[in-house]
């Protein structure tokens, strides 16, 4: 064979290999990487950096991994499981621990959908939400239920979904201290005191999992509520004649106030998490208008 075609054929070879061997590098297989019950997208086709996540219907979250990214030569991290991804129900946090009254059913699990009632012990009044039903986004609707005495300087805190409170002393001083259900966080105050006023300390704990969510709605109302207690801050103005006036932006007719909200739009946010965003924005600035 001649020098010249032994040369056309090695480079030839060395061209198969550089394909198959950059190809390896630059993309992930998804064989494999579907979820039952749910569907996934992918951020930037099977390439390097790309992101798989995964998308289950309302009520259901994504198990065991939410997302997957692609490294090269067919790797994702974290590593798929073997036993496939699926979609499963999601649940509330355990309600049964109202002290000095009863909750009825009591269930080792709470899904999406299941409703509560609570009733308390002879002698104690009764303070929250009569029924709870479990929400699709995994959070309780209503208030904690709380069954109080009366005896105590501060009324009774209650104990939120999935928590556990220790200290029972509720007079001037006296603390109690609230820790959650293993794989559930903490949000909101560890250690209350019962203050001389009769309120409690910091702000009532609550229990989440990492696959509970807050709704646009539920986002609006507390930027509401935040807003509004700022304001309830006031003071006296000059020009008022002695009338309360609530703290306030001073606009001039005419005049222009500049909000700027930025979102993410990188590849790693899916075309249906960033509408989410956008609605949750859209809700903000609903509220915003109405100041």
């Amino acid at each position: 064979m001649r020098p010249e075609m032994l040369t056309l054929i090695y480079s030839l070879i060395l061209c198969i290999v550089s394909t198959v061997v950059s190809s390896g590098v630059s993309v992930c297989s998804t064989d494999g990487m579907s979820i039952r019950g749910g569907e996934y997208s992918l951020s930037n086709g099977s390439n390097v950096g790309s992101e798989l996540l995964y998308h289950c219907p309302d009520g259901y979250y994504p198990y065991p991994k939410l997302m997957h990214r692609c490294l090269g030569h067919n790797r994702w991290s974290p590593s798929p499981s073997r036993r496939g991804s699926e979609c499963r129900v999601m649940t509330c946090p355990d309600p049964s621990e109202l002290r000095n009254g009863e909750v009825s059913p009591v269930l080792l699990q709470y899904v999406v959908g299941a409703q509560t009632t609570y009733e308390c012990h002879d002698g104690y009044a009764f303070a929250g939400s009569a029924s709870r039903v479990c929400q699709s986004n995994g959070k309780w609707s209503g208030d904690t239920p709380i069954c109080d005495h009366g005896s105590g300087h501060c009324r009774d805190p209650g104990v939120p979904p999935g928590a556990k409170r220790n200290g029972n002393m509720l007079d001037i001083g006296d603390r109690v201290t609230y820790e959650c259900s293993l794989g559930l966080m903490l949000l909101g105050s560890k250690e209350r005191i019962c203050l001389e006023g009769g309120d409690w300390s910091g702000t009532e704990p609550v229990c989440y999992s990492k696959n509970y969510y807050d709704t646009p709605e539920e986002v609006s109302k507390y930027f509401s509520t935040s807003l509004e207690n700022r304001l309830a801050i006031s003071g006296l103005d000059d020009n008022t004649d002695g009338q309360q006036v609530q703290r306030s932006i001073q606009m001039r007719q005419g005049g222009k106030l500049h909000i700027y909200i930025a979102l993410d739009n990188s590849g790693s946010i899916s075309r249906d998490n960033f509408t989410v965003a956008k609605n949750c924005v859209k809700a903000l600035i609903n509220q915003v208008q109405h100041y």
